[in-house]
């Protein structure tokens, strides 16, 4: 019997008088911001040499008094130009000695950076987040404006899309095929031919031929029970929002512009195979995988957007362990049908991060699954008769066959993830020192709390919404705890070959719903 899967469409600011925001490349300041210990040194217009000295005996370097901010705040000159780390520093002697309550550099601010791709003001799940008004009246974007002033991604960052493949497009790669572009070899795995939909089996073309399903097909022994659809290109529209050309004045704009994108096809027509998930998801990671080809460009972030009904799996645990080991962050869906998150994996899965869905104000979608095993959630959009409500990213206007390269609407959970996996690659693009469980925890304490219409708490929805300007500066100054000593006691490696046939029994057969949402 085939099993199928089915597409589911730290620390705080240490200074608060200026947070520590992650500089620009050789930015320099002149000038540190302080609130005195001394009543009357905080209080005053100018401060004498004679009042300053206590400040320069204990940063040990020339300061000179600018001006009073009022509110008991004073701006100091430094004596030279420095970088904002090496200014921090001194700004942290002062306040280790309690010369001063709080200080922190005078950095520079700088417009929020908007890309030009025309189709961008489309896409307000990006957008500049708008918090505590009443219901209609805000918008929960991931706030990417001000992120994407510290980081626009980094092309050492590899996002695995483990979905359906994608098209060439020419808002992300026009040749898929060819490494040099923004696409990195990926890898179809899809081993059942009437379902891989491309003449044959697995091989290297990771591109969606589409997954369409007629009542013809529905009729077969192959597709008994599968729904009559037209192509979903899911995989396509799921890659716009990780990598799409972005500031490129066309088309959209994609969460981090410089990531490279790695196909790795493991669902076609009516789903596909938990086999094929997890050579897919061990290839992508750089583990070998007999008769695929050696990932030379092995991915730090797993996105998969897809879910079946059961409990997790013992052989698709170890092998979301096995990725784990490899520092692979694995973000998964929560699922479309409204009930608990847990009764479906791999988000009940240990060691992921399962990101539910919530609409532009913010509140909870009736598709949404929940429950304690959510992490956290995400723009994922709500009816799709309302497009501004809805995702916006590339698609194909094939309705079997491949067409032309379109932009489409789309909701669900599918599209949720795809946020959440956009941010965990920008915050490796500022730390890719951090694993897996730092990323996790960064992007829960970070989230966005809540608003109190919207049907969600932290024990159904997850630690809050993605907030990706907070995720990145956070990530810029995190420091990860050392690996834990080796193991003494013999422990070996989780060899798939000795996993009990129990554990397969969370292998049911499953059929791809309805397209819509994905």
């Amino acid at each position: 019997m085939k099993t199928r899967l089915i597409p589911a469409a730290l620390a705080a600011a240490a200074l608060a008088l200026a947070p520590p925001a992650m500089a620009r490349p050789g930015e320099r300041v002149t000038q540190i911001i302080v609130k005195p210990s001394d009543f009357h040194a905080a209080h005053a217009q100018r401060l004498s040499p004679a009042a300053m000295a206590p400040f320069v005996q204990s940063a040990g370097i020339g300061l000179e008094h600018v001006r009073s901010l009022g509110m008991q705040t004073q701006v100091l000159r430094l004596p030279r130009p420095m970088s904002v780390d090496e200014a921090r520093a001194y700004a942290a002697r002062l306040v280790a000695d309690g010369v001063v309550l709080d200080a922190g550099p005078d950095a520079r601010v700088y417009p929020a950076q908007v890309p030009n791709d025309p189709d961008y003001s489309k896409q307000w799940h990006f957008d500049t987040l708008v918090t505590g008004r009443s219901s209609g009246q805000n918008s929960y974007g991931l706030n990417l404006p001000p992120a994407w002033d510290v980081t626009t991604g980094g092309s050492q960052v590899v996002v695995a899309l483990i979905d359906t493949g994608i098209r060439p497009h020419m808002d992300i790669d026009a040749d898929i095929l060819d490494p040099t572009g923004r696409v990195v070899p990926g890898h179809d795995f899809i081993s059942d031919v009437p379902t891989a939909n491309d003449g044959d089996g697995r091989d290297g073309d990771p591109r969606d031929p589409g997954d369409w399903v007629t009542s013809a097909d529905a009729g077969t022994a192959d597709f008994s029970g599968c729904h009559v659809q037209d192509s979903s290109w899911h995989g396509t529209h799921l890659a716009g929002l990780l990598a799409a050309a972005t500031n490129n004045g066309s088309g959209v704009a994609a969460i981090d512009w410089n990531a490279r994108l790695q196909p790795v096809r493991v669902l076609g027509k009516c789903g596909g195979l938990i086999s094929d998930v997890i050579d897919g998801l061990r290839w992508a990671a750089g583990l070998p995988v007999g008769g695929a080809p050696a990932n030379v460009t092995p991915a730090r972030v797993l996105n998969i957007s897809f879910n079946g009904f059961g409990p997790c799996g013992s052989a698709l645990q170890a092998a979301i362990d096995e990725v784990r080991a490899q520092r692979a962050v694995l973000v998964v869906a929560a699922g479309n049908e409204g009930g608990s998150a847990a009764s479906y994996f791999p988000g009940n899965c240990s060691g992921v991060i399962n990101v539910t869905a919530t609409d532009r104000q913010g509140r909870l979608p009736s598709y949404s699954n929940t429950g304690s095993v959510v992490t956290l959630a995400a723009p994922g959009g709500d009816d799709l008769d309302h497009a501004a409500g809805a995702i916006y990213s590339t698609q194909n206007d094939g309705t079997t066959t491949p067409g032309a390269d379109s932009y489409a609407w789309m909701i669900g959970t599918s599209m949720a993830t795809a946020h959440v996996s956009g941010v965990a690659s920008l915050i490796l693009a500022v730390n890719p020192g951090l694993g897996p469980d730092e990323v996790r925890d960064i992007l829960r304490q970070t989230a966005t709390p809540f608003p109190s219409y919207s049907g969600c708490t932290t024990l159904t929805c997850g630690a809050g919404m993605v907030r990706a300007d907070t995720a990145v500066q956070v990530a810029g100054g995190y420091v990860p705890p050392p690996p834990p000593a080796p193991a003494t006691d013999g422990g070996g490696g989780g060899s798939l070959g000795l996993l009990p046939l129990a554990g397969l029994a969370g292998l049911a057969l499953l059929r791809r719903r309805q397209a819509r949402p994905r």
